[in-house]
């Protein structure tokens, strides 16, 4: 004999409805993800930058140094 957890958890349609909530979820949090992404991607682009221009300013020190 199956007890009301067990019926509960074998119940098509209780099932069903447990999908949907799941894919209602991932739809949710899809574009957060997006956007999460995104600004990932932006500060990746940021240091880049930052490391290309302090790279750039000591090899100008370094070069400077060099002529003094």
């Amino acid at each position: 004999m199956l007890t009301a957890t067990e019926r509960a958890e074998r119940d098509p349609a209780a099932l069903q409805r447990a999908l949907l909530e799941i894919e209602q979820a991932i739809a949710e949090l899809g574009p957060q993800l997006i956007d999460a992404k995104m600004r990932a991607t932006e500060c990746d682009f940021a240091l880049k930058i930052l490391k290309e221009r302090k790279s750039a300013l000591q090899s100008t020190l370094k070069s400077l140094g060099n002529c003094i």
